[in-house]
């Protein structure tokens, strides 16, 4: 399977994330937007309303973005992915602009889930990295 770049898809990371997602089990997850030092599987972006990016992080070269909006608690809907990679020097403004303007072709202004946690946007078992009070990866292995 292929991206729009012509570029790998890494299906079965893919699988995996959204599987994760589907089963209830622990997804990682960000209100920030601010991936460089927690790695949500789920991030807000914070320089859009609502508009969510399912992150693929492995295999690294081929790291995928999924634009995507919660309708309800545990409700997600994607539209589309993009390589990470293509979305450098305002691929970012220009994904969501599309996506913008295909959420409204198909949902109109109005479904769109907002939420003050985590928990109340995932509905599952979630962590989330911006908050400092929960223990990280490694403690809870030693634990």
């Amino acid at each position: 399977m292929h991206g729009e770049s012509d570029e790998y898809f890494p299906v079965e990371r893919f699988a995996r994330v959204i599987e994760l997602y589907l089963l209830g089990y622990l997804m990682r997850m960000s209100l920030l937007g601010d991936p460089n030092e927690n790695l949500p599987d789920l991030e807000l972006m914070h320089t859009v309303d609502q508009v969510w990016l399912l992150c693929c992080r492995k295999p690294k070269g081929t790291q995928y973005r999924f634009f995507g909006r919660f309708t309800a608690q545990g409700e997600f809907v994607v539209l589309f992915g993009r390589p990470r990679k293509s979305l450098g020097k305002g691929g970012y403004a220009t994904a969501v602009q599309q996506f913008l303007t295909q959420w409204e072709a198909m949902f109109g202004g109005n479904i769109c889930h907002t939420a003050g946690t985590c928990e109340d946007y995932c509905g599952g078992v979630v962590s989330d990295v911006d908050d400092q009070d929960e223990p990280g990866e490694d403690q809870e292995a030693e634990a």
